[in-house]
């Protein structure tokens, strides 16, 4: 139960595309030391009270030889002795000490060329004032202005609150003002989130139109980048391109924006084009992934195969777990016996526009997992290999239902695309519906579960 950014669990905070945020966090043994203080990484400090005196306990991680153990009241040395403490040596000492606020006293631990390694001093023992209570968010049509409607739904989205939904706070607001930017956006990414991608498009496009009203290039051009994302994920690669290079405009979205032109360019053959591209996502990000991934598989493609393998080699420095990386240096035991890992680095290759590789990754999995066989007839489907698209949707109508749950917005077009092409596609039926339940497309859900009822009523029990 750890969290960091954060003043409590329940404390949410948002995570940005292709953010990465890092933290370190140590979880260490200690003995004896009884109600901790304060501790660092070096050391953990007690310091209990009694009339007249002062219990010290510091525990240390290693070894440190000649540590200074110095115990100060109003500024005041009463005690100072140097010690050896470790693990195993651990020091404790009574300090006479006429103290009358224990808020006076100072407990210090430093190594032998004078770095502190813990210290500690009491703070006055007060009742904390308690929080206000959570308020109850007011009806939409209470709220007098669009700000408060956008804030409340972004609120309850951020959340994720277990009575309110935020749509009808945007949908309020959009009544008001149909062009309103900032609900626009943040509308059209709910629907994203959810699977409604044309939908999301047309929320977009009109904050764009309002975005643009008197200037072709908005101070934040965040819309533009996901209307190209809405694109995306219709397919329309072309019309997604020319809202990604609008995006680049602004530096907010130079890293996710440069990413998705060099993928589209790749897609298309052209290597050295999409190598610039990806160069540009990583001046903005070194650390993203995903950029590093399709830059390793575009090193190798342009032949350059030293390059190739510095950068790989730097790839798992970065992050040990690298798929990506390690199915290009041949290390695919890592990824154990679980579909998910595969479907996810397969799609990265089909993001890419690699589809035979990513056919390939996928059937390196031994786990009947149906989803490893609706992934690979969607990307035989791209190869125009139909009698292999056929026999895949076959095997994963015939393969066990248990445990698969489709759960990302990739799995919408494969399942679509299965229930197209199969012959019998009950089981593609059921599985789209659930995962469109979950994104509470509830009336789609149900028209699927028919459907797959009527294919094969034993299918889906």
């Amino acid at each position: 139960m750890t969290g960091v950014y954060t003043d409590n669990q329940p404390d949410f905070t948002w995570l940005k595309p292709f953010e990465e945020k890092q933290f370190k966090q140590y979880f260490m043994p200690y003995k004896e030391v009884g109600e901790i203080k304060n501790a660092s990484v070096d050391v953990a400090l007690n310091v209990s009270f009694e009339p007249l005196q002062v219990n010290i306990c510091v525990y240390a991680t290693r070894k440190f030889e000649d540590a200074l153990i110095r115990l100060l009241h109003k500024d005041e040395i009463i005690y100072e002795g140097k010690a050896i403490i470790s693990p195993t040596d651990i020091f404790t000492k009574t300090v006479v000490v006429p103290f009358e606020n224990r808020c006076d006293v100072t407990l210090n631990v430093l190594d032998c060329r004078g770095k502190v390694l813990g210290a500690y001093t009491p703070k006055e023992e007060t009742i904390e004032k308690l929080p206000e209570p959570a308020k109850e968010a007011k009806a939409p049509e209470e709220i007098m202005t669009n700000e408060e409607l956008y804030l409340t739904a972004l609120h309850i989205e951020q959340y994720r609150h277990g009575t309110y939904e935020p749509d009808a706070y945007y949908l309020e607001g959009l009544k008001r003002d149909p062009d309103d930017i900032r609900i626009n956006n943040a509308y059209g990414l709910l629907l994203l989130r959810r699977g409604k991608f044309e939908a999301a498009g047309r929320c977009f496009n009109r904050a764009v139109k309002r975005l643009t009203w008197k200037n072709p290039n908005p101070y934040d051009s965040e819309t533009y980048y996901n209307l190209g994302l809405s694109l995306w994920y219709q397919g329309k690669i072309d019309e997604a391109y020319e809202s990604f290079y609008k995006a680049i405009w602004s530096n907010e979205q130079q890293e996710m924006g440069y990413y998705y032109l060099a993928a589209i360019t790749m897609i298309k053959g052209n290597y050295e084009e999409a190598l610039d591209f990806v160069d540009k996502a990583l001046t903005k990000n070194t650390r993203n992934v995903k950029a590093r991934g399709l830059k390793t598989v575009l090193l190798r493609k342009g032949g350059n195969k030293d390059e190739e393998m510095q950068f790989i080699k730097e790839n798992l420095t970065i992050d040990a777990f690298d798929f990506v990386s390690l199915h290009e240096c041949g290390q695919n035991e890592i990824m154990g016996d679980e579909p998910y890992n595969y479907m996810e680095t397969a799609r990265y290759y089909a993001e890419w526009g690699c589809y035979a590789e990513a056919i390939d990754i996928l059937r390196l999995c031994q786990k009947p997992y149906p989803m490893l066989k609706y992934e690979e007839a969607f990307y035989s489907g791209k190869l125009r290999d139909w009698q292999q698209v056929g026999k895949c949707i076959e095997a994963a109508e015939s393969w066990p239902s248990e445990c698969c749950f489709p759960n990302v917005l990739e799995d919408i077009e494969v399942l679509k695309f299965a229930i197209r092409h199969g012959e019998k596609s009950a089981k593609a039926c059921y599985y789209l519906g659930n995962l469109y339940y979950d994104k509470k497309q509830y009336d789609d859900a149900v028209k699927l579960w028919e459907q797959s009822v009527k294919l094969d009523e034993t299918a889906c029990l």
